[in-house]
């Protein structure tokens, strides 16, 4: 009878460590939406087939922000002429001292990620973003779900996504991960011309360039005159989809009579070496950009980054971009 007594009493007990045990895993689970597309469930789209599990991926895994409600109050501040902190400007530092993730939430992403055979490819000084590098058996196994092909609707090919949203042991907040799928496919409206076709505009006279045609110079004439702000200290960011010849800035800088600006260029998020390649408009307009904001910048600085065309990742950039 104490036997029986004793077994029940046992029974009793585990089922009580079970379902503390169970309450932690499900509490330690977290789901992150957003990472299969909405048509594919909508249409109900049947897969062609599985991912390759030996295929190699690199997905962006976002941290969510410290003390969201705080930072849209600031936000709000900022731009309140009648708030003591109108206009009161945080530097990169203090943004991250105030708002990012701590460092023992991001170094929890970056040992979860290692236990789970992700290799880190990028980490970021803002503690937002952690790059990582996996066969596609990994991230089913590491995200608890199956990476299926499917046929596109409107064009030949194919493209990958999960079969459901990633789910994830662990308590740090994941609020987006880039990488997991593969059907945002940018398209380009630019119109390759030629040199050589292009006629030239007849100038009018006016401008303060070569030929008179106009420069940045008359805008700044034209629209903030008496000026004497010359953007000492700041960095201006750039980003762009191709590369740019050095030569052209330093031509346009020599017949507008600028100073040089120093420029330091980034690769983000796949190419390894800076390239220089078409749209021929897409370059021109670039540096266009460039060279404007040069009169109101004279002693600033310019990063200039380049990235892959997805927009899958664009929020990694822009990441990126807020700590330089």
């Amino acid at each position: 009878m104490k036997s029986q007594t004793f077994r029940q009493l046992l029974a009793v007990l585990g089922s009580i460590v079970v379902g503390i045990g169970s309450s932690a895993t499900v509490k330690a689970q977290q789901r992150v939406h957003g990472c299969v597309p909405d048509y594919v469930r909508q249409l109900s789209m049947v897969p062609v087939g599985r991912l390759d599990t030996t295929k190699q991926l690199t997905l962006g895994l976002g941290l969510s922000l410290h003390n969201p409600t705080r930072l849209t109050s600031l936000l709000s501040q900022l731009y309140n002429p009648g708030s003591p902190d109108f206009h009161h400007w945080l530097t990169p530092l203090q943004f991250i001292a105030q708002f990012s993730p701590s460092q023992t939430d991001y170094q929890s992403v970056i040992t979860w990620a290692e236990q789970n055979g992700f290799s880190i490819v990028k980490t970021y000084p803002d503690r937002l973003l952690v790059d990582v590098s996996g066969t596609v058996g990994d991230i089913e196994r590491a995200f608890h779900l199956d990476m299926m092909v499917y046929n596109r609707r409107h064009n030949a090919g194919t493209f990958f996504a999960p079969d459901s949203d990633p789910t994830i042991n662990l308590t740090v907040p994941i609020v987006h991960i880039s990488g997991l799928r593969s059907d945002i496919t940018p398209v380009s409206h630019t119109k390759i011309i030629s040199p050589q076709t292009v006629k030239p505009v007849p100038a009018t006279g006016t401008g303060s360039g070569p030929g008179q045609y106009y420069v940045s110079a008359d805008l700044r004439a034209a629209y903030a005159p008496g000026v004497s702000l010359n953007g000492s200290g700041q960095t201006v960011g750039l980003l762009q989809f191709s590369g740019f010849t050095q030569s052209d800035i330093t031509t346009y800088e020599s017949q507008t009579g600028l100073p040089n600006v120093p420029l330091s260029t980034v690769l983000v998020d796949g190419p390894t070496v800076f390239l220089l390649g078409p749209p021929i408009i897409s370059r021109r307009k670039s540096l266009w950009i460039l060279k404007w904001r040069s009169p109101w910048h004279l002693d600033s600085h310019k990063w200039s980054f380049t990235k892959r065309l997805t927009l899958e990742t664009l929020k990694d950039t822009m990441k990126i971009s807020s700590t330089k």
